[in-house]
């Protein structure tokens, strides 16, 4: 795992502003540092070694040189790749899984990208056709960024490092802002500043002509690589595939582990580990004792104790997390909230990383094989809608509304959902699932931000055209079109952005097998009805894997790697909550008013805004620490 950035400019590039650039990568490879200059081209590279220990320094070339890669991520049919291309006649130098893709290169062109099992983010220099080629992974795992300006093309693995290049003028898009606040996170290919861009995930980017002729290719589509099967043969084939994924990303050259926290997916993970290995899996949890509702460390220890794994577990107090919030915030190059989960990432992969160098996790199951809550309100909204809707509007909802809510306690849990699903009955599937994830509604958002309002309308057009990709499941498999919709659209935006954020900043790898991209494609080659029926969600799953899941697991309700945020804002964090979001600096100014009425709401328990009250906490943060300082 590593950092990436460079450098494709009309002019000659200055060596000083690459190093500038790959200094603020550090975090995410503190082992080494790598540079190419070719005149008008440059590449830094920080490495964090897993593979190939000794020789697979960056960067790395062909033959006679006139081909160079920065490559940040994992290739884990590299050995396979190694041995085609060496019958090829290829003279392959390491044992690295960065090298392959330079050969690949060679013999492929633009067309190696469809030849990797992985997660990766890279750039390939062809000094002879004077092209840059940059690549993201089918998935989007591992990010890229950049920018293209009058004289050069930017690129980097983070947007602070392409900020510190100084040649981007940091206009910040109202548009971004206002989409921010729905959903808690800017959607690719859109970032905070106008000028600067997401590689979308599958995608590849030909970059010519000094840098100024860009060419953007879609080379993926998990709804174009259907897998055949036959009912019969789904679970054995879903085992094989799922066994094969984990096997994959236990490949080494450094300590490994296991994320754990008592769930379905991860303790699979940890299940199909311990299978594999010779040794006792080394698992990581966290533990949030004075919050009983989100706390899973007692489960995550039966399952430790299930498979025997060297496990340690770390209970999280309000206090540990105030002193990680500059920790994360700090590096931030865009708001992003993640709905405040991603401070319990952080912290677990802070003490993973006192251990090992990579974690294997379950992320990617609850998008592939319906694992959320929210799946379940199409199972329901069926007897709700036959009620008559004079039931429905004059009676049940107004009384539903006055419920208080909250995260804290059972029941107030219970009715924040149920408001959630009621919230989720719109006309228009599409829509019903959009207003299930939005963080903030455009009412509160123009009277939190009243200079938005110019600019929403534009945005929910945005927005909208991001969510009808759930049309492109057939309307007649409800189940996969919101799992499609999740798997385009916030798995890669907010689930995957968390981990490697959270993961980086403490120079730790995270693998997660059920992000394999062929098996993703058999998922989505497996009606609706199979993953949930009624109540029961995940389906094939627990049914390929009966005898290896404990039947505690079998039973447990899906729980969320969630965080007490909003009970946090409320007592612990309440005084740097408001000295941060009444503080009027930078470019980012809010309404007082609306501010107060949303907590206190919050406060008294009329409503749970604990995930809003953080993204614009976090928003008024990047405004004044990071945009407003440079």
């Amino acid at each position: 795992m590593c950092g990436i950035c460079g450098i494709y400019s009309k002019e000659r590039v200055d060596e000083e502003v690459v190093i500038r650039m790959n200094n603020n990568l550090v975090h995410r490879g503190p082992d080494g540092e790598g540079y190419y200059y070719s005149n008008n081209v440059g590449f830094g590279h920080r490495r964090l070694r897993i593979i190939d220990l000794d020789t697979g320094d960056q960067p790395i070339y062909n033959e006679d040189q006139s081909i160079s890669i920065v490559f940040n991520g994992e290739i884990y049919n590299y050995k396979e790749l190694s041995d085609k291309l060496i019958a090829l006649g290829h003279k392959l130098t390491t044992k690295s899984d960065t090298e392959t893709i330079v050969h690949l290169y060679e013999e492929y062109g633009l067309e190696c990208v469809r030849q990797l099992n992985g997660m990766f983010a890279f750039a390939i220099w062809d000094k002879k056709k004077q092209r840059l080629l940059v690549a993201r992974d089918r998935l989007g795992v591992k990010p890229l960024v950049y920018s293209k300006t009058h004289k050069e093309f930017l690129f980097a693995s983070e947007l602070r490092s392409l900020l510190a290049s100084k040649k981007i003028e940091t206009v910040v898009d109202d548009e971004a802002i206002a989409e921010y606040l729905t959903l808690g996170y800017i959607a690719a290919p859109k970032t905070i500043y106008k000028n600067v861009m997401k590689l979308e995930p599958g995608h590849l980017l030909l970059v010519e002509n000094g840098g100024q002729k860009l060419t953007l290719r879609r080379y993926w589509n998990v709804l174009e690589n259907t897998i055949a099967f036959s009912q019969k043969e789904l679970p054995q084939k879903l085992r094989s595939m799922t066994f094969d994924a984990v096997k994959r990303r236990m490949v080494s050259d450094v300590p490994l582990g296991a994320l754990l926290s008592g769930g379905l997916d991860s303790t699979l993970v940890t299940g199909i580990m311990s299978k594999l290995s010779n040794e006792k899996v080394k698992t990581f949890s966290i533990g949030f004792p004075d919050q009983p509702v989100l706390d899973e460390s007692t489960w995550a220890q039966k399952a430790a104790a299930y498979y025997d794994t060297d496990h340690r577990q770390v209970a999280v107090s309000a206090s540990d997390i105030r002193k990680c919030i500059p920790e994360i915030l700090d590096n931030l190059g865009e708001p992003f909230s993640g709905g405040g989960s991603i401070l319990p990432t952080y912290l677990v992969s802070k003490i993973a990383k006192e251990n090992v160098t990579v974690v294997l996790s379950g992320d990617g199951a609850d998008e592939l094989f319906a694992g959320y809550d929210k799946y379940l309100g199409t199972h329901y909204l069926r007897y709700y809608a036959a009620l008559p809707n004079s039931l429905r509007n004059k009676l049940i909802e107004p009384l539903i509304n006055l419920l208080p809510s909250s995260r804290e306690k059972s029941h107030l849990d219970l009715a924040r959902k149920i408001k959630r699903f009621i919230s989720g009955t719109a006309d228009g599937s599409s829509l019903r699932h959009f207003l299930l994830m939005r963080v903030c509604s455009h009412q509160s958002m123009t009277r939190l931000i009243p200079s938005t309002e110019s600019v929403l309308q534009s945005s929910v057009q945005r927005i909208e055209q991001l969510f009808s990709e759930y049309d492109q499941v057939t309307s007649e498999d409800s189940i996969n079109q919101m799992l499609y919709s999740d798997f385009s659209f916030s798995l890669p935006n907010d689930m995957l952005t968390k981990v490697d954020l959270a993961s980086m900043y403490n120079s730790l790898e995270v693998r997660s097998p059920f992000l394999d991209y062929e098996l993703a494609e058999l998922a989505f080659s497996i009606p609706g009805r199979c993953k949930m029926r009624g109540g029961s969600r995940k389906i094939v799953l627990r049914k390929a894997f009966d005898d290896i899941l404990p039947a505690f697991v079998l039973r447990r309700p899906k729980k969320g790697f969630d965080l007490p945020i909003g009970s946090w804002l409320k007592n612990d964090l309440r005084d740097i909550f408001w000295d941060v979001v009444t503080t009027r600096r930078g470019p980012v100014d809010l309404s007082a008013k609306e501010l107060e009425l949303l907590f206190t709401k919050h406060d008294n328990n009329e409503e749970d805004f604990g995930k809003q009250l953080w993204a614009i906490f976090v928003l008024k943060y990047w405004s004044i620490n990071i945009h407003a300082n440079g």
